[in-house]
């Protein structure tokens, strides 16, 4: 992170602490006249950059959309760089000269490309072999040289990824209390690399990570990993991959996507195990097979000792392949529910501003919400309610059944989503479980359903399932209802 003046006297009341947009920065900064007109556009701005030689060849910028996006990508990237990283970008500046915020940011995703050894120049020549022809500096500390031809990682049009590393696995963003914005972080890691993320982030372990984006370089990877984010498990994952480079396309990644989906692991120790035994996978067959809960192809699966997945059969060399439970289990989340109701008046006709209800009152009209969201989910057309929109594969497989509806307890009306699944889920499955739910209640289902319009005597109700305040949350059964576990299961056997 550093800061941007408005000023080139780098006066404080005109700094800007980077990463920002443009439109934050008008808004920020009460540029906006009478007439709205951004005074920022077009205007030139100083940036205090943290290195000595960044300084010296973009002392200045005119701000726009564009440059201030590309300063506060530069503002994430060199946060993410080590303290020697940091020594060979100034260096490699100081040998290229960039000349535009484009060729600054495309220098800072190749410091592959560039090599530093300790010792004068002279030591540097005579005891080792490398090549000093593309290019190279001598500093107080050592040389650093040029060992490749530059790529051409960003065209100036989509920025890459603040934490980008060539041939990564995973790009991730973590974000604590302790740091302001989200921490950009490529895997596989070394170290040191592990280690800079952790004091940058002010935290003991990555556990105390408050969120955690996680997307895959591996297409197909990301939505066949178990619900765990361990970034320690996730880098040695990283490692084995890169080495098994299995980030170009070929059959030995489908390979390893097809194993995901017929081991479904809920760990990733056991991915990890997946990929360190790769070779003793095979794929009987190439013919997609989707996933059905009722067996597909069973005979041929037991005939073969194989499983089936949209890859094809696939089956273990060395032992069986452990197949999903088929005993049903089920729990129950509960969230608050809160309505509004347009009254009908004496002549017929709906009020034009609704009337806040809460669930105390919503239990009145039970019967009348059950009807509409079984009519709801009649449309959708999903066989099996809203398990048929989860991302994750590996979560799809062991989920039978996600169905929403509402309960009255406790003299208040619920929101109820009854999760029906293939054997027990780990905790981090409930958690994203719930993470889906939250996202349904907001932007799918909820959003959907709180449009539709129910008839009543009174007029018409609209009900949420989502509210956007601090009184919104979802608990298991439970939890809300402080039942134990045996008594959540007991509960769970008298549904089914």
């Amino acid at each position: 992170m550093f800061k941007l003046y408005l000023d080139k006297s780098l006066n404080k009341s005109s700094e800007i602490i980077l990463p920002t947009t443009m439109f934050e920065m008008e808004r920020r900064y009460g540029s906006y006249g009478n007439r709205r007109r951004r005074v920022l556009e077009n205007s030139t701005a100083y940036p205090d950059f943290p290195l000595p030689e960044m300084k010296k060849v973009l002392p200045e910028v005119v701000l726009t959309g564009q440059s201030v996006n590309q300063l506060s990508f530069l503002a994430c990237r060199l946060d993410g760089l080590t303290e020697e990283e940091l020594m060979i970008f100034n260096s490699a500046i100081a040998m290229k000269r960039p000349e535009t915020l484009v060729d600054l940011i495309n220098l800072s995703c190749n410091l592959d490309k560039f090599s530093y050894i300790l010792g004068d120049l002279d030591s540097v020549q005579k005891e080792s072999r490398i090549d000093l022809s593309k290019g190279y500096i001598v500093t107080e500390y050592g040389c650093v040289y040029e060992n490749a031809e530059l790529d051409a990682v960003y065209d100036g049009e989509r920025l890459p990824y603040p934490g980008y590393e060539k041939n990564c696995i995973f790009s991730i963003w973590l974000h604590t209390d302790t740091y302001p914005g989200k921490f950009s972080l490529s895997l596989p890691a070394p170290k040191e690399k592990m280690d800079h993320a952790l004091r940058k982030l002010r935290i003991h372990s990555f556990e105390e990570c408050q969120d955690m984006i996680i997307r895959s370089e591996i297409p197909g990877l990301e939505e066949r990993l178990p619900c765990e984010n361990s970034i320690e498990k996730l880098n040695k994952l990283a490692f084995i991959l890169q080495k098994l480079a299995l980030n170009q396309e070929g059959e030995e990644r489908n390979l390893f996507l097809a194993a995901l989906e017929a081991e479904a692991p809920f760990e990733l120790d056991q991915v990890i195990e997946i990929a360190e035994h790769l070779k003793d996978y095979q794929i009987l067959s190439e013919k997609p097979i989707s996933f059905d809960h009722a067996g597909c192809d069973r005979k041929y699966q037991e005939q073969n000792v194989c499983v089936s997945t949209t890859y094809g059969f696939v089956r273990r060399k060395d032992r069986p392949i452990q197949l999903l439970s088929e005993e049903l289990n089920t729990f129950r989340l509960f969230s608050p529910l809160t309505g509004q109701l347009y009254l009908k008046t004496g002549f017929g006709v709906m009020e034009d501003e609704p009337v806040d209800i809460g669930a105390e009152v919503l239990c009145i009209y039970k019967e009348k919400i059950t009807k509409a969201i079984e009519e709801e989910l009649e449309k959708m057309k999903c066989e099996r309610g809203l398990a048929d929109f989860l991302d994750n594969l590996l979560l799809k497989q062991k989920v039978y059944a996600m169905t929403p509806g509402v309960e009255k307890w406790n003299d208040r009306l619920w929101g109820v989503l009854e999760v029906k699944t293939n054997g027990e889920l780990t905790a981090g499955e409930r958690n994203a479980i719930t993470s889906e739910w939250e996202g349904q209640c907001s932007d799918g289902f909820g959003e959907g359903f709180e449009q539709n319009e129910i008839e009543v005597n009174d007029g018409v109700l609209c009900v949420r399932f989502w509210q956007s305040d601090q009184q919104f949350f979802i608990k298991p059964e439970s939890e809300l209802k402080g039942q134990s576990k045996d008594q959540e299961y007991s509960v769970m056997n008298h549904i089914n």
